[in-house]
């Protein structure tokens, strides 16, 4: 008993020496700081908002700050973000109390520096960049003043979407219907699989992935270009950025000048597309035998998106004559019945709150003319040319007066519809084997040659 006393008075002497080392280190280092401190200066690990004025007085501590805040309005953009919209503010909007920040802070401190918006400013900073938005005003009055006090350089973005009372709710924004005059094979099946179609915010979206994905990139290029450009479509009167696109050598029965989205796996033709929006998109696709009908539903775009087409041209196409021994007299026989060719461009026009902003050229889709190819006998080609109803060019319709028709032609037979071939008349040796003259073919026996 008397071992365990003499060793709890030794425990107690130990911890009140322990105690009286500790508090006189550490009080004492305060109290000589204290005392041999400057008037007027503030101590170390003091702040003033971003800035340190540790051992500075208050006008050194007060020029610091205000070249701290010279150099914030130089360097710095507050902006406001919603949606595919951003707006800065103007700094000089923000009142800063830089004297009362200094003379009231609090020695050895971190001290917020005064830096005030009032709620009806920035209510109406909201409604003016951003009009019709209901916001939380005080919540978002807040931010920025917590974001102008720090005096952080650079560029801040403030997202509104934070601040919105209710959040919009998914709807169908655009969409796009096409009418196949004969419908591709195999649409139904694709239409199956791919009738919602998730796009990711801030991604890109690959068509063909999509297929190699979905296990349909062995369809036919003409099923999946047909539902391609119902998608290229639906998604032009939007934000969306088109990264790939492709048209064929000749339009489409299934789609409109301008909206074609050529897709094939052997080309590596793709359809490629971005959202550069916060929010995720659905396409959704349908098909009732008739029509495919492609709806892209997700939050209402801030902006209004309008497309338009412009600088639209025809071009008739151009008569190729061939010419073929197997005729005779006045036959002549169609091979190719050719096609018209087209110019379009597609423009893309910014609205806000029906105010113009902008339009940008999304692109510009030509269509060759395909020539008309006729085989006609070889008699035919030393007559005058009496056939009006084929004095056609590649030109626009306006240039086709006065032009006569482009006549080229091949010694082929009914088969050949190479319209690249040269020019070249018939041999004497072929005409001979028809028993006609080359009298006037080829000049009279004495002329001197020329």
């Amino acid at each position: 008993m008397k071992k365990n006393n003499q060793a709890i008075k030794l425990f107690v002497v130990l911890l009140l020496c322990t105690a009286y080392i500790f508090a006189f280190s550490h009080f004492g280092a305060l109290a000589f700081e204290k005392y041999n401190k400057q008037p007027g200066v503030f101590s170390p690990g003091t702040e003033i908002g971003p800035v340190s004025v540790g051992g500075k007085n208050q006008n050194e501590a007060l020029a610091l700050i205000n070249q701290q805040y010279s150099d914030w309005l130089k360097t710095t953009k507050i902006i406001i973000h919603y949606k595919e919209k951003e707006a800065a503010i103007d700094l000089n909007q923000f009142q800063f109390n830089l004297e009362d920040s200094v003379s009231t802070a609090k020695d050895g401190l971190h001290n917020p520096l005064m830096a005030g918006l009032g709620k009806d400013q920035a209510e109406e900073i909201a409604a003016l960049k951003f009009p019709g938005i209901d916001i939380n005003v005080d919540a978002f009055t807040k931010k920025l003043n917590i974001v102008a006090s720090s005096l952080s350089e650079g560029e801040n973005v403030i997202n509104l979407k934070e601040f919105i009372k209710n959040s919009d709710e998914s709807s169908s924004i655009c969409e796009s219907v096409l009418t196949p005059k004969t419908a591709p094979d195999e649409v139904e099946r694709a239409v199956g699989q791919l009738a919602k179609i998730q796009v990711h915010a801030n991604s890109t979206f690959s068509f063909n992935e999509l297929l190699k994905k979905e296990k349909l990139n062995n369809l036919s290029g003409n099923t999946l270009s047909f539902i391609a450009s119902g998608i290229y479509k639906a998604i032009l009167p939007t934000n969306f950025s088109i990264i790939e696109r492709n048209i064929g050598r000749e339009l489409p029965d299934y789609t409109e000048l301008g909206y074609e989205a050529k897709i094939d796996f052997a080309q590596k033709d793709d359809l490629v597309f971005s959202n550069p929006n916060e929010s995720d998109f659905n396409i959704e696709i349908s098909w009732d035998g008739k029509q495919l009908k492609t709806s892209l539903v997700g939050q209402k775009l801030f902006y209004e998106y309008k497309i338009t087409e412009t600088d639209k041209q025809q071009f008739m196409p151009k008569t190729v004559l061939q010419y073929s021994p197997l005729l005779a007299g006045n036959q002549k026989k169609v091979l190719k019945e050719g096609s018209e060719g087209y110019l379009i461009r597609i423009t893309r026009e910014i609205y806000e709150n029906a105010n113009f902003k902008k339009s940008v050229l999304l692109s510009e889709d030509y269509y060759a003319p395909v020539p008309k190819i006729t085989v006609r006998a070889i008699l035919a080609a030393v007559e005058p040319a009496t056939d009006t109803s084929q004095q056609v060019t590649g030109e626009t319709v306006a240039d086709q007066k006065n032009k006569n028709e482009d006549m080229v032609g091949t010694n082929a037979g009914p088969g050949n519809s190479d319209p690249q071939s040269n020019t070249k008349m018939p041999s004497n040796q072929q005409k001979s084997s028809q028993g006609e003259s080359t009298e006037n073919l080829w000049g009279k026996p004495n002329e001197e040659p020329k």
